[in-house]
């Protein structure tokens, strides 16, 4: 479900806490999307290149637990720099060093503020 896919103009998301699901690619190729706002419960998981190829994202807050992040849920988001993670991810995957899949950051770049 590619629901907001390839859609520019968006450039900033807050994810309610009564999401739950997150499919693939909802948000694959949103260039305009800058930062990201996940307020998430345990529930939520967020599946493949959900935000693939969003080239102008540059920052990521997951302020409340998580259940789960892919290991390619951010692939190609080169101007990723920062994810500040807030607690806990019941399920949290790696890709080869690069953040569940930005390839400008190693797992140095993510902030655990728990």
């Amino acid at each position: 479900m590619e629901a907001f896919a390839g859609c520019s103009s968006l450039t900033n998301i807050n994810i309610p806490q009564t999401v739950t699901k997150i499919d693939n690619k909802a948000y694959s190729g949103c260039t305009g999307l800058t930062n990201i706002v996940i307020q998430g419960n345990s529930e939520l998981g967020m599946y493949d290149l959900v935000f693939e190829n969003c080239t102008g994202l540059e920052s990521v807050e997951v302020p409340n637990p998580l259940g789960g992040i892919q290991s390619d849920t951010f692939n190609g988001c080169t101007a990723l720099t920062q994810i500040t993670m807030g607690y806990k991810v019941e399920e949290c995957d790696y890709a080869e060093w690069a953040p569940w899949g930005a390839p400008n950051m190693t797992a140095a770049d993510v902030t655990w503020d728990t």
